[in-house]
C-alpha cells in the first residue's frame, strides 16, 4: 500500500550521500516520491504549501534564523513529519479506510520490514495490504480522527484480519478498532525486548481494548503478560524458487545491523574458528550515523582476522530479496542476539528453517524451545565439543513438519481466522 500523491522531502545535514534509501533503506518503496537535501534553506515557500509535501527532519537542526522562519511555516502548515500536529494522519486515515483488502499487516518504526512481509504474504489466498509507518505516527492525536470516524460513521468492514507490530499506541489501537469493526486485531511485537514504558501501555491497552489479541515472538515476555507466544513466521512456499536458483558458494552466512555487542561477538567468532578454512560472507550493515566511515573500516578489518583470507564483507543494506539470495548461496547461517540471549528468535530462525539452512547461534536453546531442531542447530557455547566443519558439511535433517507450522505464515493466518 503505497500513498502515491506523496513527496517526503527528507532534510539530513550530515548526509552527503543524497540516496534516501541509504538513510531510510526501502523507504522509497513506501514514499514513491521521496528525496533528500541537506539545508533546510534549500526549501521554498512553494514548497511548503504544496499540499503534496511533506517533511522530515528534527526542530534541532534550526541554527540560522532563515531556519527557524522556514520550520515555523512548515510547523504552521502541519507539514512535518516528525511532528504530532502533522497533516499526514488524515492521509494515513484515508487510506486505511479505503482499502478493501481482506487482510492488513502494519509495521511500526523500520522501512525495510515491508519488503519482507510483501515477499511471504504474495502467494496467500487472501488479499494483503501491507503499511509500514516511521516512528513519527506513533505521536500522531489518533483520538481527535477516531472521534471524526464516530461522527461521520467512517467503517471499513472488508477487513477481516489486521495485525499490528510494534504499536506502542493505544489510540492509534483504538482508532483501528474503530474502522474496522468485523476484523480480528492481533497487536504483535518482534525482534524487540520491551522497556518499562512498552509494559504500561501493553498492561492498560488490555484493559480498556478487550477484543484486541496480544502476542510476542519471545515467550518470556508472552509469560510475563499472559498473552499469547508466536514465532516470527514467514511464508515456506514462497522460498523454493529462491532455494532452486542458487547454489552453495559459502559455509557461513550473516546478517544483522551493526552493534558494538555483535562487532565484539563476530571478532572472537572468527578468531575461534580461524583455521578452519571456512568461507564466510557477512552483511554487517553499518547505518548513516556521525561515524558511519569509521565504523565501516572498523567493521570491513574483520575479515583479516582470517588467515586464509576467506571472509567478504559488506557494510551497506541489502534488500530483502538480495538477503535470501546470499543466504540460499550458504550452508549455515550465524544467527546473533541483538541484547539478550532469551529475547526471541528473529526472522532469521524462520527463514533459515524454510531455506532448510543449518543455524550457528548464540541464543538461549532452551528457552527459545531450539533444541526440538537439534539436529541442524549448534550452540555457540558447544562450538569447542564439535567439528564443526562435519556440522556445517553434514546432511540437513529434515524436522518433523509439525513443528515447522509454527514458523509458517500461511498457518499463522489460518489459525487468527479459526480461533
Amino acid at each position: 500500500m503505497s500513498i502515491t500523491t506523496v513527496k517526503l522531502i527528507i532534510i539530513a545535514p550530515d548526509v552527503t550521500d543524497l540516496d534516501p534509501n541509504h538513510i531510510f533503506p526501502g523507504i522509497s518503496n513506501y514514499f514513491v516520491n521521496c528525496e533528500v537535501t541537506n539545508k533546510l534553506s534549500n526549501i521554498k515557500f512553494k514548497d511548503i504549501i504544496n499540499s503534496k509535501n511533506y517533511f522530515y527532519y528534527s526542530k534541532y537542526i534550526c541554527k540560522s534564523f532563515q531556519e527557524k522562519i522556514i520550520h515555523y511555516l512548515i510547523s504552521l502548515y502541519r507539514k512535518n513529519l516528525n511532528s504530532i500536529n502533522c497533516k499526514f494522519q488524515k492521509e494515513i486515515s484515508k487510506t486505511l479506510l479505503k482499502d478493501k483488502s481482506e487482510i492488513k499487516l502494519i509495521s511500526f518504526g523500520t522501512y525495510i520490514l515491508r519488503e519482507m512481509f510483501i515477499f511471504n504474504t504474495q502467494n496467500l489466498n487472501m488479499n494483503v495490504s501491507i503499511f509500514d509507518f516511521s516512528p513519527a505516527p506513533l505521536k500522531y492525536l489518533w483520538l481527535i480522527e477516531i472521534l471524526k470516524l464516530k461522527l461521520f460513521h467512517k467503517k471499513n468492514k472488508s477487513t477481516e484480519i489486521c495485525i499490528l507490530y510494534n504499536c506502542f499506541s493505544t489510540k492509534f489501537l483504538k482508532y483501528i478498532q474503530t474502522i474496522y469493526p468485523k476484523a480480528k486485531v492481533i497487536s504483535r511485537y518482534h525482534d524487540m525486548t520491551i522497556n518499562d514504558k512498552q509494559k504500561r501501555i501493553i498492561q492498560n491497552s488490555r484493559k480498556y481494548l478487550k477484543n484486541i489479541k496480544f502476542e510476542s515472538y519471545s515467550s518470556k515476555e508472552a509469560e510475563f503478560f499472559n498473552i499469547a507466544y508466536q514465532p516470527n513466521s514467514v511464508y515456506f512456499e514462497g522460498f523454493s524458487q529462491i532455494k532452486a536458483n542458487n547454489t552453495q558458494q559459502y559455509d557461513i552466512y550473516f546478517m544483522g545491523v551493526y552493534s558494538e555487542s555483535r562487532y565484539e561477538f563476530i571478532k572472537n567468532f572468527l578468531i575461534k574458528i580461524n583455521r578452519l578454512n571456512l568461507k564466510i560472507y557477512m552483511d554487517f550493515i553499518v547505518l548513516p550515523n556521525t561515524n558511519q566511515i569509521e565504523l565501516k573500516h572498523k567493521v570491513t578489518s574483520l575479515k583479516f582476522l582470517n588467515q586464509q583470507n576467506l571472509v567478504v564483507i559488506n557494510t551497506d543494506p541489502v534488500n530483502y530479496i538480495q538477503y535470501l539470495k546470499n543466504l540460499a548461496l550458504s550452508k549455515t547461517i550465524l544467527d546473533v542476539y541483538r541484547l539478550f540471549s532469551d529475547e526471541g528468535l528473529s526472522f532469521r530462525t524462520a527463514e533459515a528453517l524454510a531455506l532448510k539452512k543449518k543455524i550457528i547461534t548464540n541464543r538461549d536453546l532452551n528457552v527459545n524451545n531450539l533444541y526440538k531442531f537439534k539436529e541442524n542447530i549448534l550452540s555457540f557455547d558447544d562450538i569447542d565439543k564439535v567439528d564443526l566443519r562435519e556440522f556445517i558439511d553434514k546432511p540437513y535433517v529434515d524436522p518433523d513438519p509439525e513443528l515447522l507450522k509454527q514458523f509458517d505464515i500461511n498457518e499463522q493466518i489460518k489459525n487468527y481466522l479459526k480461533n
